[in-house]
Parts: structure tokens; sequence; C-alpha cells
């Protein structure tokens, strides 16, 4: 039962903020329909939407997760220079890795960025 006064909580605490931000607007606060979902507790992803990692991981090893391995290219959320965890980044990546493909299959070799995304150094 303790659990479902905590839902209540939140449910309340949002609706009034999505009241306040909509001018007082009496209806966000009596929602047809309320869902949350605790994403820690999924067997599979162990949390989302975004890997975990410890302290320092990402900013010494980071380049590590970008690199190929032969013909294996690595692109994915985890793996953007930039908004990593969220769909900019794994957008980014995928343009990222899709990059690193055509040059190594252009015969000029020299595909893999590393920490850089854009060739010219932006952003």
């Amino acid at each position: 039962m303790e659990m479902f006064v905590v839902i209540d909580f939140r449910r309340d605490r949002l609706c009034r903020c999505y009241s306040a931000a909509f001018g007082d607007a009496e209806e966000a606060l009596h929602p047809i329909n309320y869902k949350e979902k605790n994403w820690m507790n999924e067997q599979y992803s162990g949390g989302c939407y975004t890997s975990t990692y410890g302290p320092g991981v990402l900013t010494q090893l980071g380049k590590e997760l970008r690199k190929p391995f032969g013909r294996l290219y690595f692109a994915g959320t985890e793996t953007a220079t930039h908004w990593a965890g969220y769909m900019e980044g794994a957008i980014q990546a995928g343009e990222r890795a899709a990059r690193e493909v055509c040059l190594d299959n252009s015969g000029q070799g020299g595909g893999y960025e590393g920490e850089s995304l854009y060739p010219n150094g932006y952003p």
C-alpha cells in the first residue's frame, strides 16, 4: 500500500507542474490515466535510457567504445561524443560509424575518427 502513496505523490506533483506550465490549467490536475515505469527494475536494460558507467569510465575509455574491431563498427548512444544516452547521441554515433565505414571501404583508409565526431572539429 505504501508504494501507491509514493506513486500518487509523484503523479500529483507532476500534474501540478504541468498545470503551472500551462497557465494554471485545471484539466492538467485531473489526468485520465497515469502510468510510470521504474527502468532500474528491468532485467535486461538494468536502467535506461542509457548504460550506467562508473566515474571516469567514459572520459578515459570512451574512445575505445567507438574503435572498430576488424570490420566490425560500433554505433549507439553510448558511443556518442556528444549527447551520449540521448536520441541525438544515437543519431550522431550512427552517422559517425557510417562515415568510418565509407572511408575505410573507399580505399583511403583512416576511417576511425576516435574522439572527433566531425572532420572539421565541429562543434
